[in-house]
């Protein structure tokens, strides 16, 4: 019982001291606190060196290999020097952007700019040779490339549209197109359209009259006798026309032996022009009296109709041509 009471004692004596001395302590270091700031970690984390982006290969990256020290579970309590930043090699560290391309420029029309036309009517085309090529029907579209002047006139040297391709190389008469001030592509395509339509229809029904005439004049029981007799007294003209042209260039004895063979040949003339005007006389009283042809012309159901499609077309076509 002594035992205890001691130790009770002792014990009392001991935590009056701890109390004593240990509340003005306690009290000093509260207030010092007030006075520091606080920290706002226990421990200062050093700054991560920089690292070089990752590229991007296209496979799966596993959880590890995605973690880094801020996923780390244990934060060092004590302070950690910031370790110098790391030189990553050229090919990890820079990396290169590859341009935008650059888009393509507008292409610019260069080189020679063409008028186109239209034939106004059947015309005789040329080789740039001056041969005779091909007749090409009213209403066939043409550029010209460039012109030429001739004993018959003025030439344009052309490329013609034929089914939606050009094809060069050809010569026509500049009387025989009416030209425009612009390439074909450019010019509005209602205009084209019944501008090569007019003068299409222009070309069908000079082609039509031509056929009911020589139609007509078949029917005429003197015309095979007037035909023949034409054909060989023409023919009889021309070659001596030929022969009077080599008489005047020649000289001397062949000159002298021309002239001698076109005196014989007037005998000739004589005798086919008295055959010609025998078979024109029957052939001119009945075209005369059965006419030439030209009711059955203005009769002609398809000229009609070619002819009203032109009336329709004619006011838009004036727009581009006044002078039609």
């Amino acid at each position: 019982m002594m035992n205890f009471l001691v130790k009770y004692l002792a014990t009392a004596a001991l935590l009056a001291a701890a109390v004593w001395f240990g509340i003005p302590m306690l009290k000093t270091q509260l207030e010092n606190a007030d006075k520091q700031p606080l920290a706002t970690t226990s421990a200062t984390v050093a700054p991560r060196a920089a690292e070089p982006r990752r590229p991007d290969t296209g496979l799966q990256t596993s959880d590890s290999e995605l973690r880094t020290p801020d996923s780390a579970e244990t934060v060092p309590q004590t302070p950690v020097p910031s370790p110098a930043p790391q030189t990553a090699s050229a090919s990890a560290q820079t990396i290169v952007e590859t341009p935008a391309p650059t888009p393509a420029p507008t292409p610019v029309k260069t080189g020679p700019v063409y008028n186109w036309g239209v034939l106004a009517e059947e015309t005789q085309a040329y080789t740039e040779e001056g041969k005779p090529r091909v007749k090409l029907p009213a209403g066939t579209v043409i550029e010209k490339t460039g012109e030429r002047d001739s004993s018959s006139g003025r030439l344009l040297v052309c490329r013609v549209l034929n089914n939606r391709r050009w094809e060069r190389g050809f010569m026509v008469k500049a009387s025989s197109a009416v030209m425009f001030d612009c390439p074909y592509e450019e010019a509005p395509k209602d205009a084209r359209t019944k501008i090569t339509r007019y003068f299409t229809l222009k070309g069908f029904i000079a082609t039509r009259t031509a056929t009911l005439r020589e139609e007509l004049v078949k029917r005429n029981p003197y015309f095979s006798a007037y035909q023949k007799a034409a054909k060989e007294y023409n023919e009889f003209k021309d070659r001596a026309k030929e022969l009077t042209a080599q008489r005047d260039a020649a000289q001397g004895a062949a000159r002298s032996q021309l002239a001698s063979q076109l005196e014989r040949m007037k005998s000739e003339e004589v005798q086919l022009r008295a055959a010609f005007e025998k078979a024109e006389a029957p052939y001119k009283k009945w075209k005369t009296e059965h006419g030439d042809g030209v009711m059955d012309i203005m009769n002609d159901e398809q000229i009609g109709q070619w002819n009203d499609e032109i009336d329709e077309l004619h006011q838009d076509v004036s727009d581009y041509i006044p002078d039609l």
